[in-house]
């Protein structure tokens, strides 16, 4: 599953896009990848690679 966020300023002179995708991973873990572009989705850059787990 993939989100991507409006257009938005993130400083004085950069606009940028965020995308997160999502993975379901084995044993019911969440793989959440967030991801930057500061060229209207050319190139992305990794923010944060995440992995979520049931609480045992």
């Amino acid at each position: 599953m993939e989100f991507l966020t409006n257009e938005f300023q993130l400083d004085e002179k950069t606009k940028a896009i965020r995308k997160l995708t999502f993975f379901k991973l084995q044993n019911g873990f969440v793989r959440q990848l967030g991801e930057i572009s500061k060229n209207n989705g050319t190139t992305w850059t990794a923010e944060y690679d995440l992995e979520y787990r049931k609480e045992k």
